[in-house]
């Protein structure tokens, strides 16, 4: 192929979806998945907790660096869910 015809193959590609079209194009494309429903639900299922985990596991490197190596004192959510659990006295002398 030559330079211009793969451009022009590709040139539609550049556009993107709207999310009214991407509702459309999944809901058209449900069908196809007849056979295989299940096993789709599964596996999306699967993969959104998967990926709130992979979004959250930082979370916890966060406040050992702010607040263990940094020597902050915690503030927000981690306070108070932390607090209670770990206290408020630091006993390490660095």
């Amino acid at each position: 192929m030559t330079d211009s015809r793969v451009h022009d193959l590709y040139a539609g590609e550049r556009d993107s979806l709207s999310f009214r079209e991407t509702l459309r194009l999944l809901v058209r494309s449900w069908s196809f998945f007849k056979p295989h429903r299940r096993l789709v639900l599964l596996k999306t299922a699967i993969a959104v907790p998967a990926l709130v985990l992979f979004i959250v596991l930082p979370w916890p490197m966060k406040i050992i660096i702010d607040n263990v190596i940094d020597r902050r004192p915690m503030t927000g959510i981690p306070a108070r869910i932390l607090t209670p659990i770990a206290g408020t006295i630091r006993s390490a002398s660095w």
